[in-house]
């Protein structure tokens, strides 16, 4: 999508690309010549209300109904990937919305900043905070930098000046943190009131536990033996 949009190709009707055309045309069965028959209905004759079938009526789907795009490899391929990476972006169990939600605003475009977890189902997943005018269009649109979840709330408790995050506390007492330019949170209280704190990402090194270097030393053993 990001690159489409970067070499300037337009849509069909001309428009601006978005996650869910491009998902829309990678999951249509028609480029593969295959055709699913009352995905959608008129729920009012009158009216002419149309609705998307969600199982209140039966779907027919016919193969080879016309020539295809695409040959079927690559589009059960593309379907596979698709279920792959839904699967990896999407927990099983369903997460408590985080407190963050809502609350961080970009000061460059005014898109609010989403949740990202780098590393997921691994024991070295980390949560991060990015612009989703970045996350969407990329770093040509908003080069914002992404900030670790970690961070946020040490920087709140500084705002505070408390040793420790209490998360009811940020919920009771803050209504928004804006993001001006990279390194800076601006906190605006719900009593009016804002406070200024400058953050910096942690180095990589800082971020590695005893555990993590252990392995790290090992694998660098183990190339320098293998060569």
């Amino acid at each position: 999508m990001r690159k489409l949009i970067r070499l300037g190709i337009p849509t069909k009707l001309g428009g601006r690309w978005a996650e869910n055309t491009v998902a829309s045309i990678l999951t249509n069965e028609k480029v593969v010549g295959d055709l699913c028959l009352q995905k959608g209905f008129i729920a009012d004759h009158l009216t002419k209300q149309k609705r998307v079938n969600r199982g209140e009526l039966p779907k027919y789907y016919v193969e080879g109904a016309h020539e295809a795009v695409i040959d079927r490899a690559t589009f059960d391929a593309v379907q596979a990937e698709v279920v792959r990476r839904a699967c990896k972006c999407k927990p099983t169990s369903k997460e408590p919305r985080c407190e963050f939600s809502g609350i961080i605003r970009c000061g460059r475009y005014g898109a609010n900043f989403t949740r990202k977890i780098n590393g997921i189902g691994t024991q070295y997943a980390k949560a991060n905070w990015a612009c989703a005018t970045y996350t969407t269009h990329g770093k040509e649109h908003c080069a914002a930098k992404r900030i670790p979840e970690d961070i946020l709330r040490q920087k709140f408790a500084e705002a505070l000046g408390s040793n420790a995050y209490d998360a009811d506390d940020f919920i009771a007492r803050v209504a928004a943190i804006t993001i001006p330019e990279d390194g800076v949170l601006v906190f605006t209280f719900k009593d009016g009131t804002q406070k200024t704190i400058l953050w910096e990402k942690h180095s990589r090194r800082d971020s590695w536990t005893d555990e993590m270097k252990s392995k790290a030393k090992d694998a660098a053993k183990r190339r320098l033996g293998n060569g």
